[in-house]
């Protein structure tokens, strides 16, 4: 108003509730682009627990889709270490929401860390999804092949139990011969008592 050369500003005040000014506060910083998916994130938990509000309720109050709010609130799901690697923006929303489908946490750090370990050339979220996805077919293979050790081995406690017959064990040993079975796969053993 003094640049302007004014005396006086009409302005219209409007008295809110501390929830209305909080959400009307945080509604604007929402939409700033330089707000971090992390800073967000812990914004909108501040909202839920200061006025006891469900993940609907924010995204109602923001004008946003639940799926958003949803995705922010995934970032706390993250290890430490990489929900530091938001906070800083160093990765995005797209690239935790990747990281969340990985159980291990080390396995998250360790593909976070890789990903970043190059400030001038962070992994598009197409190349971090790849790491997540390779990472997460060789844990099903591991996993595979441990039910099929786990079902060999009961196998062949089985064939020992049942008399200790050289056909049981002779069968089990052919199973260890032959590799791996699938998992699920079960043995039949006849035992033969001799007269």
């Amino acid at each position: 108003a003094i640049q302007l050369g004014l005396s006086f500003v009409r302005c219209k005040a409007k008295i809110l509730t501390f929830e209305a000014a909080f959400t009307a506060a945080f509604s604007e910083n929402f939409q700033r682009k330089n707000v971090t998916a992390y800073d967000e994130a812990v914004s909108i938990r501040q909202m839920m627990d200061t006025f006891n509000l469900k993940g609907q309720e924010v995204a109602e109050r923001l004008s946003c889709t639940p799926g958003r709010i949803s995705q922010l609130l995934g970032i706390f799901k993250l290890d430490p270490r990489v929900q530091n690697l938001v906070r800083k923006d160093l990765l995005g929303l797209n690239h935790a929401r990747s990281l969340q489908r990985l159980t291990d946490l080390d396995q998250q750090v360790d593909i976070a860390t890789r990903a970043t370990e190059d400030h001038n050339n962070i992994w598009s979220t197409a190349e971090l999804e790849h790491a997540v996805v390779s990472t997460l077919e060789q844990n099903k293979k591991k996993a595979e092949a441990k039910a099929a050790r786990e079902a060999e081995k009961a196998a062949r406690d089985a064939a020992k139990t049942e008399g200790g017959s050289e056909a049981a064990e002779s069968a089990a040993e052919e199973a260890e011969v032959s590799g791996p079975s699938p998992v699920g796969t079960h043995y039949e053993v006849d035992t033969f008592h001799v007269r």
